[in-house]
């Protein structure tokens, strides 16, 4: 296995377009690997590659992610402290509270119940939005600074995870009833199946998620991480963030979640994408 060092440098070469010949004569030589350690690491650095959307960013050392500074409890935030209440660094995942009051959790949902309706899931095979049985909730979206209300919101956000407000989507807030779920899923766009591609080619990759609490929930209706084993319960005014990609920008499978079923009570949530770039419609 090889230092963070040398990691990073043989992600930026082999991005850079270096043989693999020189990056295992260099690993071997100045970096004094076994070649077939060498090997393995080159091999997994290019499978990851050929899942990367955005190469360009990682040649030039920018940052492809959004993040969270969270080496202290608190963040300071327009005219609010945001509590930090739990970390985890592989996925990139981040719970805090106090991101929106009482007040703006009330508007939000009145907002929506106006034009609520179905929820649907991006098909794989098209990248048409659907209906989908793994997702039963309703839910309404609504357009970049739509309102105030909503760009109060995404400035907010921006400011919490050092991400422009234009390179993200417009919310989408979602009703939860008695029994509805959202089952295991990424929020990434999987590369290599077709309906992908007329999605990253307006915006690319999600590279980031906000889920917002706007209601408690009496029972059930935990945003699940089955692989890290753990679920982050509903508290109204809190989110939890993580990022999609990896400090790489390559789609992070650990980030597989679900919405566990509401088992009693109604759950509301507000959803807030981020993207690589600011080519979307929304």
């Amino acid at each position: 296995m090889l230092s963070k060092e040398w990691n990073e440098w043989l992600i930026i070469n082999a991005a850079r377009g270096c043989s693999r010949e020189n990056l295992l004569s260099d690993l071997t030589i100045k970096g004094g690997y076994a070649l077939d350690v060498a090997e393995k690491a080159f091999e997994g650095v290019w499978d990851d590659l050929a899942r990367c959307t955005n190469i360009s960013k990682i040649i030039k050392g920018e940052s492809i992610r959004p993040d969270i500074e969270s080496t202290h409890n608190s963040l300071k935030v327009d005219d609010r402290f945001i509590s930090i209440l739990m970390t985890c660094e592989k996925p990139r995942i981040v719970f805090l509270d106090n991101v929106l009051t009482e007040t703006e959790c009330d508007e939000l949902i009145a907002l929506a119940e106006e034009r609520i309706q179905r929820s649907q899931v991006v098909d794989a095979s098209s990248g048409n939005s659907t209906p989908h049985g793994a997702r039963t909730s309703h839910g309404a979206f609504f357009k970049r600074q739509e309102s105030d209300l909503i760009t109060a919101i995404e400035k907010r956000l921006a400011q919490i995870t050092h991400w422009p407000i234009e390179y993200g989507e417009g919310l989408q807030v979602m009703r939860y009833e008695i029994g509805e779920e959202y089952k295991t899923h990424y929020d990434w766009f999987d590369p290599s199946k077709t309906g992908s591609s007329k999605h990253l080619s307006q915006g690319g990759q999600r590279v980031g998620t906000v889920i917002m609490y706007l209601s408690d929930v009496e029972q059930g209706g935990g945003t699940r991480f089955p692989h890290l084993g753990l679920e982050v319960r509903p508290k109204k005014g809190a989110a939890v963030f993580f990022a999609n990609v990896t400090e790489n920008g390559i789609p992070d499978k650990q980030t597989w979640h679900a919405g566990a079923p509401v088992i009693s009570g109604v759950k509301y949530i507000a959803t807030k994408w981020m993207r690589e770039s600011t080519n979307q419609s929304s």
